[in-house]
């Protein structure tokens, strides 16, 4: 859930869906990778914005157009499934 709209538990809108889009066809263990908003072609990125509360340090994220370096995420906890 990225928009936190809806009820837990229900698909109630579209806005949650993206689009991961990797450098190979799987996605890999410390790959960077990007997610593109279905609906709107946006990239999930970081603003450069921090705010100190509810959470000190917590950083904003935004759709943004630009598929630029603020765009790349990587995993750095869960579950990694190996072929």
């Amino acid at each position: 859930e990225i928009s936190c709209f809806g009820k837990e538990g229900e698909s109630t809108d579209t806005g949650d869906h993206y689009k991961v889009i990797c450098a190979s066809d799987v996605w890999i263990e410390d790959e960077q990778v990007r997610f593109k908003h279905v609906e709107t072609g946006n990239y999930l990125a970081l603003s450069g914005q921090t705010y100190n509360r509810p959470i000190s340090g917590q950083r904003e994220v935004v759709g943004s157009p630009s598929a630029g370096y603020s765009a790349f995420w990587i995993a750095a906890e869960g579950v990694f499934v190996k072929n």
